[in-house]
């Protein structure tokens, strides 16, 4: 339902959804999702964000957006020093683009991106 591109889209999932959803005389799930989510689709649905300025994120939690950047850019191997390294220049970065001044907090001569 979430990346649902129309309204017509997001409907008949929804449908899919209700009859998933109460089989068995079951209904407590569709009726949590009916209570909750769906008086608010407006807000997790692609066809009704699709005009919205998102610069591309399409997560509602920023903080999960961040931490998929850092997984992308982290590796198994990586060294705790290669890791530190990849979090602050991250962290460098996001400050840069919002505009504030750029800096390491780490002390003296410990941090990756610090230079001696």
């Amino acid at each position: 339902m979430t990346y649902s591109i129309t309204e017509e889209d997001y409907q008949m999932h929804r449908e899919e959804f209700k009859i998933l959803a109460c089989q068995d005389d079951r209904t407590k799930l569709w009726e949590y999702f009916d209570k909750n989510w769906d008086d608010c689709c407006e807000i997790w649905v692609m066809a009704y964000r699709v005009d919205l300025p998102h610069f591309g994120n399409h997560i509602n939690n920023r903080v999960e957006s961040l931490f998929g950047k850092l997984k992308r850019q982290l590796k198994d191997h990586f060294t705790m020093r290669a890791s530190l390294k990849v979090l602050w220049t991250t962290s460098d970065a996001k400050r840069k683009s919002i505009g504030l001044r750029s800096r390491c907090l780490a002390p003296y001569g410990t941090c990756p991106t610090q230079k001696k």
